[in-house]
Formats: structure tokens, C-alpha cells, sequence
């Protein structure tokens, strides 16, 4: 079984590491897919968490009219549960 074409050389492997965590007989060819979207989401992860420890504001811009508009990429860390403040907090 090989990982999606679109997985970065991280992602890929990640994929390999879920993979070889998983008994043979368990997986089938078609699980390649539901593997590489779960490779590419830690991947997306350790991109995100390791920017964000570095500075947490480069993940954020200040639109024309003075609202902070977070980056999609810290969007979707954050919908997939990346743990950042969702308790009213601002960042940025």
C-alpha cells in the first residue's frame, strides 16, 4: 500500500509509520485513503504547532478594516482539535 501523491515527504512517512503500526491482515487497499487524510492531518499538525511555538502571530493578519483574520492553515489545525484557546481567548 502506498500513500496519495499529494502527502508532503513528511506526511509520507507518517503514512508509513501508521501503516507499519497496523497488523497486516487488518488493512486493505482501500484504506490508503482514509491513511493518507489521517497522515496528511499530523502532518498538518507538527507544521502548525511548530510555527505556532515559534511565533504564534505569523498565523495571524490584520485585515483593512482592523479585524485579525487568522490563516486558513491555523483553521484547519484548530477544527481538527490542535488545542488552541477556544474558551474566548484572542491570539494575535
Amino acid at each position: 500500500m502506498k500513500p496519495l501523491n499529494y502527502l508532503r515527504p513528511q506526511g509520507k512517512e507518517i503514512f508509513k509509520q501508521i501503516l507499519n503500526a497496523i497488523p497486516r491482515d487488518v488493512s486493505k487497499d482501500i484504506d490508503t485513503y482514509e491513511l493518507s487524510m489521517l497522515a496528511n492531518a499530523f502532518d498538518l499538525h507538527e507544521r502548525v504547532s511548530a510555527g505556532m511555538n515559534k511565533d504564534i502571530t505569523a498565523y495571524c493578519t490584520i485585515t483593512k478594516s482592523g479585524y485579525s483574520q487568522m490563516s486558513a492553515e491555523f483553521s484547519v489545525w484548530h477544527k481538527g482539535g490542535g488545542g488552541a484557546p477556544d474558551n474566548g481567548e484572542t491570539i494575535g
